[in-house]
């Protein structure tokens, strides 16, 4: 696991800007945005963690604001044990790259930022939810994630479902992280999945506060 992590951050430091960069040689024009259904109310983060030993934590989507920099901002919402919980997340997309094949793809930055006592919370569930025992306060006022997409587009994530693989980098092999993202627009929904379980305290660490 550790190995393929030194070949990611190879693969990721390649590229010169830690911003999305599209896989594709021509200008596209923008698909047709989708609209957001209004989910009844915000989910139990916990609702689709089916597989044992696996946690998958669902959120409600919230609207999708494009910033003046071409940052695309949304925010994820949901309960846990009947506690608000939720995080901002930033998608950060650059102009077009190169082309491989018939598929196009995506580098980037993920930036999860805090949205204070909700994300605290959240910081604090996912620390039970994966028995990490660190016990941690506050969530980092932001987190930085190096981004690869496993489907759709994230530069429109209006277009339709987008899947992402989110890299936390370190020195230290023991701090370096992976797990997913994926958002759909029409369903109104975000899920924050595991890639490994050997991640989880690497994962904690990355979104606590130094000040805890």
């Amino acid at each position: 696991m550790k190995a393929k992590a030194h070949w990611i951050a190879a693969l990721l430091g390649a590229f010169s800007s830690l911003s999305l960069i599209a896989c594709h040689t021509k200008h596209q024009r923008a698909p047709e945005p989708l609209p957001i259904q209004e989910a009844a109310s915000v989910p139990e983060i916990t609702s689709e963690s089916e597989e044992e030993g696996v946690q998958n934590l669902v959120f409600k989507l919230g609207d999708i604001d494009r910033l003046p920099n071409g940052d695309q901002r949304f925010t994820a919402t949901g309960t846990y044990r009947g506690n608000d919980v939720g995080v901002e997340v930033n998608l950060r997309p650059e102009p077009a790259g190169d082309r491989f094949g018939d598929k196009t793809s995506y580098l980037g930055v993920v930036v999860m930022r805090s949205l204070g006592s909700r994300s605290d919370s959240l910081l604090r569930a996912m620390d039970a939810l994966y028995e990490t025992r660190l016990s941690p306060k506050r969530m980092a006022d932001e987190t930085v994630f190096s981004g690869l997409s496993l489907g759709g587009d994230p530069t429109h994530l209006r277009s339709g479902a987008v899947e992402l693989k989110l890299f936390f980098e370190s020195e230290d092999d023991d701090r370096s992280a992976e797990l997913y993202l994926n958002i759909d627009v029409q369903r109104s929904r975000v899920v924050l999945g595991e890639k490994d379980p050997e991640y989880r305290k690497a994962i904690i660490l990355a979104l606590t506060s130094k000040g805890k």
